[in-house]
């Protein structure tokens, strides 16, 4: 019986020994599919095409102000211009002698202003001494009256003259680029072509 004893102590300690191992539990990974594709350089022939007309949101259409000879046109299709820059001149010949008469005229008409005040004031001393009549006195004050009118003209065509003259200079009239051009140096153009 001790050797029987012996015996069952050993299963004991045996079984008490192997239930103290952890079981190893084999984990199989799980391979899962994917999708790819080939990454490939894109070719140059290959080209999107669609149909339309690409258009800015904001179009400018510009034209000198005045009709006569392009002398100078300083833009190309695709040229960036900046808002004043000068894009273009007219051979300005003809309104710059037409400035010259104009202010010819203003000459001669100051010049007769102060004749008839000169007139007008030597009459109003006759009239005041009795060597004049009334009528000769109006008759001068409205000669004078007329020069100074005449005057005031003048002025005013010579200052609409000097516009003209400024009209035959295209500027730009903002930022952008150029999209188109019309006309060339050399060509007669009318106003607002």
């Amino acid at each position: 019986m001790k050797y029987l004893s012996s015996i069952i102590t050993v299963l004991l300690i045996t079984l008490s020994i192997s239930s103290c191992t952890e079981e190893v539990v084999e984990t199989k990974t799980r391979i899962r599919p994917i999708k790819y594709a080939k990454v490939e350089a894109i070719s140059s022939t290959k080209t999107n095409t669609f149909s339309g007309i690409a258009k800015s949101d904001q179009t400018i259409q510009t034209s000198f102000r005045s009709s006569g000879i392009i002398s100078m046109l300083d833009i190309k299709l695709g040229q960036k211009v900046r808002k004043g820059q000068l894009l273009g001149r007219l051979s300005n010949i003809p309104n710059q002698l037409a400035l010259e008469q104009l202010i010819n005229q203003q000459t001669i008409a100051q010049s007769n202003l102060n004749t008839t005040r000169t007139a007008k004031d030597r009459i109003r001393v006759l009239y005041e001494k009795g060597g004049a009549s009334l009528s000769d006195l109006e008759a001068a004050k409205n000669s004078h009256r007329t020069a100074e009118q005449a005057l005031e003209s003048a002025v005013r065509a010579v200052e609409i003259q000097k516009e003209q003259i400024g009209y035959a200079n295209l500027y730009a009239p903002a930022n952008g680029v150029i999209a188109e051009v019309h006309a060339e140096v050399n060509e007669n153009i009318t106003t607002g072509q």
